[in-house]
């Protein structure tokens, strides 16, 4: 049978298999590479070992492939660019700790846990349309190029703690059935004797991060760092999300659904944009701190915490050397304007409980709150 071609039909458009065919299964023909059956395991992993020779014409192209057991490539160097695209993974993947350089994962289907713990992604890296159908584990991944999870589908637990980001990244469209984890990760210390703590933070850490339209179910960036931009218009939150000490350079919240937001102690260098956001249940700004904020046109249906929230333009020189720890910051940066600019215009406020005790460094804002109020 090997003078016909293997008709795998999720192959990518323009993909040609030259594989010799391995079976035909109801009038259709497939390779051993892809043919979707969980015994051809051992014939498949003979098949595979050329696709890792260097000297092979399909070195580290695993277009489409169908892998029918457990993946293991632990402490693995793909030193070229490696394509994983419309691959179907039938059990767990063990990536921990791997070097990559370009690699592609778009559309590819993960069934079981797929582990990247301690990975380093060198190039760009494409998770376009992938699904994880297990648990997915990215903590303290460092992704060093650009990194793209558009319209990717997280369907258990989505772990990224410490994860960092040295390039931009995009969530936009994607969607998390359970919990998101991008908060800071605890890293044991094994010098004892240097160490006041048995512990270390490691914080997540972004360039510019677009999560345009997201959808979580639940989520956390707790101690995260966003050092230009971050961008989260039109996200979902339907249960919880926190960013409390959070640290954002430039960020936009407009036109999105949060519930149970908690921004407590976050720092906000320049003005959010919250416009025309819905905040569903508590929603808590308490020890946030912000040069000037914009919440017009925006929705409160639950209680609203501002209590010991700071609408400043001056940084101290002691927050300005902590704020080097997540981004290069300049004197002038910290001072847009003389007047700061709190804007609650047409904003609807649906519960009674709201707690207003703000600290502000200027009369000027004082007198823009009231006019507001007014």
């Amino acid at each position: 049978m090997t003078n016909y071609r293997c008709e795998c039909e999720w192959l990518p458009a323009g993909e040609y298999c030259s594989e010799p065919v391995y079976v035909e299964v109801s009038g259709r023909t497939y390779c051993v590479l892809h043919y979707p059956e969980p015994s051809k395991a051992k014939d498949f992993w003979d098949a595979l070992q050329p696709r890792l020779d260097e000297k092979n014409e399909h070195y580290l192209k695993f277009i489409g492939f169908w892998f029918p057991s457990g993946v293991a490539f632990t402490d693995y160097t793909f030193a070229s660019a490696v394509d994983f695209s419309s691959a179907k993974f039938n059990s767990y993947v063990d990536f921990r700790r791997s070097e990559f350089q370009d690699v592609n994962f778009s559309e590819a289907e993960f069934r079981g846990t797929a582990n990247f713990e301690g990975a380093r992604f060198l190039g760009t890296v494409k998770f376009f349309k992938t699904d994880f159908k297990g648990s997915a584990s990215f903590g303290l991944v460092t992704f060093v190029g650009e990194s793209d999870f558009i319209q990717s589908t997280f369907s258990r637990e989505a772990d990224f703690v410490g994860v960092e980001f040295k390039g931009n990244v995009r969530f936009d469209l994607a969607k998390f059935d359970e919990i998101a984890d991008f908060s800071a990760a605890m890293i044991p210390v094994r010098d004892l004797s240097s160490a006041k703590f048995p512990i270390e933070w490691r914080r997540s850490r972004f360039q510019s991060a677009f999560f345009i339209g997201t959808k979580f179910t639940q989520c956390s960036f707790r101690m995260a760092c966003f050092r230009k931009e971050a961008q989260f218009s039109h996200a979902v939150v339907s249960n919880a999300i926190d960013f409390s000490i959070a640290d954002f350079k430039e960020s936009n919240f407009s036109e999105s659904a949060l519930t149970s937001a908690n921004f407590d102690g976050a720092f906000f260098l320049k003005t959010p944009n919250f416009k025309k956001t819905v905040f569903t249940g508590t929603t808590v700004f308490s020890s946030a701190r912000f040069p000037s904020a914009d919440f017009s046109e925006a929705v409160f249906s639950g209680n609203a915490d501002f209590s010991s929230a700071k609408f400043e333009t001056s940084v101290s020189k002691h927050k300005l050397e902590n704020l080097r720890d997540c981004y290069e910051v300049r004197t002038h940066d910290t001072s847009q304007s003389n007047l700061i600019r709190v804007s609650f215009d047409r904003a609807t406020w649906l519960r009674q409980l709201i707690s207003f005790r703000i600290g502000v460094s200027s009369r000027f804002a004082m007198q823009y709150l009231k006019n507001q109020s007014a």
